[in-house]
């Protein structure tokens, strides 16, 4: 049985946190204010990775066979 795991990541200065959902896609979340700021669409595989740059401005996300970045 295949089992699925969240990506997770929060960004370099702690107050954006990222998590991968069941139906593939990413949400995030100020942590400060505990405030949903929205959901970034990656539908064609569930995302095994997720990782903000250095300056916390892109978010990189790698799939089976692919990576985006926001």
């Amino acid at each position: 049985e295949e089992k699925w795991r969240p990506a997770l990541a929060f960004s370099p200065d702690s107050t954006t946190f990222v998590c991968g959902l069941a139906d593939y896609r990413l949400r995030l979340w100020d942590i400060p204010t505990a405030t949903d700021l929205g959901v970034l669409d990656e539908p064609e595989n569930p995302t095994l990775f997720a990782s903000f740059a250095p300056d916390g401005r892109t978010l990189a996300a790698a799939t089976l066979g692919s990576v985006t970045t926001w």
